[in-house]
């Protein structure tokens, strides 16, 4: 168990448990999140376990599954106030048994509660479609994802999760979930007598160790995906293949990249795009850094939507072939830097950095990424540019008539 130390009023657990991606699973590990959340063998119902989070000044838990590589990793988080800070010697005891309660001691029996919370959870995927921007935000990544896995696509899921049984999700549960690889991480202003309550606790759970595989994305040749649906403007992605992933040494250059590029709202793409030339509201450019890939994002008006890809190629090759300004450089490193001296004011960044060192098999060193990140010149950016590769061009437009 990682057990950390800070200076914050609150204290934070993390449970990890992760297993190896099979397809037939994907449905069942987000059901089953749904399922425990709702289900508790202490008490009958959503009402009862709300009023028992109350009681607990206010307990936070968030129960998800998602993909990380090659792995389905389910993460339970819990926050809580410091039991001095309220003068409760048996809070700790009641939030550990809580949740131990939820994730190892689960009651998979109730038909009825089970189909509540399968509905529920079809009535969410059947929304996303509502919202125009985030279904075709969840499409493109879903296209990016599938040249990694063999996922299910949102009708498949919504499909799946009909047809779902609760013996399904006893089996999962019992045959997947408690057998999978099991990680904890606690940080907070611990006493010492604490730190034993928390390791008695979770400890005996612990089991074997969480380390998805991350592919580079494979393709080099370049994919055009064109999709109709009611819509009054065109949103379009495109994905640019870097070679560059989480660990490599070129890391930090790509990200200076990405913010110089459309990270901030001083970027080449939004003062090119938007500002200059008046071709959308909002541009943007974002990293996925487990598989290497550069994506830019925007919604403009169907008739210069090839106006739009000419000048967003244009502010590429600018970049390919010009060397960019000292102060464009400084600003996009302080822009990075801003961002991760602020993340420390958060707590979670602990837990999330401990099981970024976990997965990864690193240490994370603030002083050292700081010196990676200012050592970073004009012409590793230039180079950056020059190994892009276009692989995906996702569009969306109005339906013809």
């Amino acid at each position: 168990m990682i057990i950390l130390n800070d200076h914050f009023k609150s204290y934070i657990f993390q449970i990890s448990i992760g297993h190896l991606f099979q397809k037939e699973m994907d449905v069942f590990s987000i059901l089953l999140d749904q399922y425990l959340k709702a289900s508790h063998p202490s008490f009958s119902s959503r009402k009862e376990i709300s009023i028992a989070l109350e009681e607990m000044y206010g307990l936070k838990i968030s129960l998800y599954s998602g993909l990380e590589g090659n792995y389905i990793v389910h993460h339970l988080k819990a926050k809580m106030i410091q039991p001095k800070l309220v003068f409760d010697v048996k809070l700790l005891d009641n939030v550990i048994e809580f949740i131990s309660k939820m994730l190892f001691h689960a009651e998979i029996n109730d038909e009825k509660r089970f189909n509540e919370e399968k509905s529920r959870l079809i009535h969410q995927y059947q929304s996303i479609k509502d919202d125009k921007q985030n279904y075709i935000d969840y499409l493109y990544e879903e296209s990016l994802q599938k040249k990694f896995l063999d996922i299910h696509s949102i009708d498949e899921k919504i499909n799946l999760l009909k047809k779902a049984s609760l013996s399904d999700i006893q089996h999962y549960y019992e045959d997947v979930f408690m057998n999978a690889n099991l990680i904890c991480f606690a940080t907070g202003a611990f006493q010492d007598s604490e730190i034993k309550k928390i390791k008695d606790a979770f400890e005996p759970y612990e089991k074997g160790f969480i380390k998805p595989y991350f592919n580079k994305y494979p393709d080099y040749h370049k994919e055009k995906i064109h999709l109709e649906m009611p819509i009054n403007q065109a949103i379009l992605h495109m994905g640019y293949m870097t070679n560059i992933t989480y660990k490599d040494s070129k890391m930090s250059a790509l990200q200076i990249f990405n913010e110089l590029l459309g990270g901030h709202a001083s970027s080449r793409l939004f003062h090119e795009i938007r500002e200059k030339r008046g071709l959308c509201y909002s541009i943007y450019s974002y990293l996925n850094l487990n598989q290497g890939i550069l994506s830019i994002a925007t919604g403009v008006d169907m008739k210069r939507l090839d106006e739009t890809k000419t000048a967003i190629h244009d502010v590429l090759e600018n970049l390919k072939h010009h060397i960019i300004s000292d102060e464009e450089l400084i600003q996009a490193k302080d822009v990075l830097i801003h961002q991760i001296q602020t993340s420390l004011d958060r707590q979670s960044i602990y837990i999330q950095r401990a099981y970024r060192n976990h997965i990864y098999d690193e240490q994370y060193d603030l002083n050292q990424r700081l010196k990676q990140i200012n050592s970073v010149t004009k012409e590793d950016i230039k180079s950056i540019a020059n190994n892009l590769t276009c692989v995906l061009i996702h569009q969306v437009t109005g339906e013809t008539k």
